[in-house]
Protein backbone atom coordinates (compact mmCIF):
# COMPACT_ATOMS: atom_id res chain seq x y z
CA UNK A 1 0.00 0.00 0.00
CA UNK A 2 0.99 3.25 -1.00
CA UNK A 3 1.80 5.69 2.04
CA UNK A 4 3.42 9.04 2.29
CA UNK A 5 6.19 7.30 4.50
CA UNK A 6 7.21 5.38 1.57
CA UNK A 7 7.88 8.15 -0.44
CA UNK A 8 9.67 9.93 2.21
CA UNK A 9 12.01 7.34 2.98
CA UNK A 10 12.88 6.83 -0.81
CA UNK A 11 14.02 10.41 -0.56
CA UNK A 12 14.54 11.37 -3.85
CA UNK A 13 11.47 12.49 -5.54
CA UNK A 14 12.87 15.17 -7.10
CA UNK A 15 15.76 13.89 -8.80
CA UNK A 16 13.83 10.93 -10.41
CA UNK A 17 10.69 13.54 -10.93
CA UNK A 18 12.43 15.86 -13.13
CA UNK A 19 14.47 13.01 -14.60
CA UNK A 20 11.19 11.69 -15.89
CA UNK A 21 10.01 14.94 -17.38
CA UNK A 22 13.14 15.72 -18.69
CA UNK A 23 13.67 11.68 -20.54
CA UNK A 24 9.66 12.38 -22.09
CA UNK A 25 11.16 15.89 -23.64
CA UNK A 26 14.23 14.09 -24.79
CA UNK A 27 11.95 11.36 -26.74
CA UNK A 28 8.93 14.31 -27.84
CA UNK A 29 9.62 18.09 -27.57
CA UNK A 30 5.69 18.31 -27.45
CA UNK A 31 5.33 16.33 -24.61
CA UNK A 32 2.80 17.58 -22.04
CA UNK A 33 3.85 15.99 -19.18
CA UNK A 34 4.16 18.54 -16.40
CA UNK A 35 6.86 18.36 -12.92
CA UNK A 36 5.17 19.08 -10.05
CA UNK A 37 6.76 20.55 -7.01
CA UNK A 38 4.45 20.45 -4.14
CA UNK A 39 3.72 20.06 0.01
CA UNK A 40 2.63 16.65 1.32
CA UNK A 41 1.06 15.62 4.73
CA UNK A 42 2.61 12.39 5.95
CA UNK A 43 0.16 9.49 6.52
CA UNK A 44 2.32 6.60 8.29
CA UNK A 45 5.41 5.51 10.12
CA UNK A 46 7.54 8.81 11.35
CA UNK A 47 5.83 11.28 8.98
CA UNK A 48 2.30 11.09 10.49
CA UNK A 49 1.10 14.33 10.10
CA UNK A 50 4.14 16.05 9.06
CA UNK A 51 4.65 18.66 6.12
CA UNK A 52 7.20 18.13 3.41
CA UNK A 53 8.26 18.94 -0.01
CA UNK A 54 7.56 16.40 -2.66
CA UNK A 55 8.30 16.27 -6.47
CA UNK A 56 5.74 14.25 -8.87
CA UNK A 57 4.32 14.17 -12.57
CA UNK A 58 1.29 14.76 -14.09
CA UNK A 59 0.81 13.30 -17.42
CA UNK A 60 -2.81 14.65 -17.84
CA UNK A 61 -4.91 13.80 -15.45
CA UNK A 62 -2.85 11.27 -13.91
CA UNK A 63 -0.08 11.70 -11.52
CA UNK A 64 2.78 9.67 -11.68
CA UNK A 65 4.37 9.28 -8.75
CA UNK A 66 8.07 8.40 -9.35
CA UNK A 67 8.91 7.67 -5.46
CA UNK A 68 6.34 5.20 -5.15
CA UNK A 69 6.24 4.21 -8.93
CA UNK A 70 2.64 4.51 -9.15
CA UNK A 71 0.19 6.28 -10.97
CA UNK A 72 -3.39 7.44 -9.94
CA UNK A 73 -5.93 10.33 -10.77
CA UNK A 74 -4.71 13.42 -9.68
CA UNK A 75 -7.75 13.93 -7.44
CA UNK A 76 -7.38 11.05 -5.59
CA UNK A 77 -3.50 11.68 -5.37
CA UNK A 78 -3.91 15.40 -3.98
CA UNK A 79 -6.48 14.06 -1.21
CA UNK A 80 -4.16 11.32 -0.14
CA UNK A 81 -1.54 13.27 -0.06
CA UNK A 82 -3.02 16.16 0.98
CA UNK A 83 -1.19 17.91 -1.38
CA UNK A 84 -0.66 21.89 -1.37
CA UNK A 85 1.16 24.59 -2.80
CA UNK A 86 1.74 23.41 -5.91
CA UNK A 87 4.15 24.55 -8.59
CA UNK A 88 4.01 23.71 -11.92
CA UNK A 89 6.66 23.43 -14.47
CA UNK A 90 6.75 22.40 -17.98
CA UNK A 91 9.78 20.04 -19.32
CA UNK A 92 11.61 22.64 -20.70
CA UNK A 93 11.09 25.07 -17.62
CA UNK A 94 12.29 22.02 -15.36
CA UNK A 95 15.48 21.74 -17.48
CA UNK A 96 16.29 25.70 -17.35
CA UNK A 97 15.64 25.57 -13.49
CA UNK A 98 17.87 22.63 -12.89
CA UNK A 99 20.45 23.98 -15.02
CA UNK A 100 20.29 27.46 -13.42
CA UNK A 101 19.94 26.55 -10.01
CA UNK A 102 22.60 23.43 -10.39
CA UNK A 103 20.23 21.01 -8.61
CA UNK A 104 16.57 19.06 -8.97
CA UNK A 105 14.73 21.20 -6.35
CA UNK A 106 12.72 22.38 -5.21
CA UNK A 107 13.51 25.76 -7.00
CA UNK A 108 11.84 28.62 -4.01
CA UNK A 109 13.90 31.25 -2.58
CA UNK A 110 15.01 29.31 0.51
CA UNK A 111 17.13 26.62 -1.84
CA UNK A 112 18.35 28.96 -4.84
CA UNK A 113 19.60 32.75 -4.40
CA UNK A 114 17.45 35.27 -5.61
CA UNK A 115 19.56 36.66 -8.12
CA UNK A 116 19.79 33.05 -9.62
CA UNK A 117 15.78 32.89 -9.95
CA UNK A 118 15.60 35.97 -11.51
CA UNK A 119 18.25 34.86 -14.00
CA UNK A 120 16.00 31.72 -14.80
CA UNK A 121 12.60 33.57 -15.01
CA UNK A 122 14.18 35.76 -17.56
CA UNK A 123 15.80 32.72 -19.68
CA UNK A 124 12.18 31.12 -19.37
CA UNK A 125 10.39 34.40 -20.66
CA UNK A 126 13.50 34.98 -23.16
CA UNK A 127 12.85 31.06 -24.44
CA UNK A 128 8.16 31.77 -24.17
CA UNK A 129 9.08 35.05 -26.89
CA UNK A 130 11.03 32.63 -28.78
CA UNK A 131 8.33 30.22 -29.10
CA UNK A 132 10.23 27.41 -27.07
CA UNK A 133 8.08 26.76 -24.23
Amino acid sequence: MMNWFNILKAGSCYRTAYTYVSNEYVKDRKTKVLLIHANVVGDGGNVIGHQYGHAFVLDGDTVIDTEANIKMPYEKYVDLGNVTDEIIYTALEAMQYALGSKHYGPWTSEFVPADVLEEIKLDIEWTKEQGGV
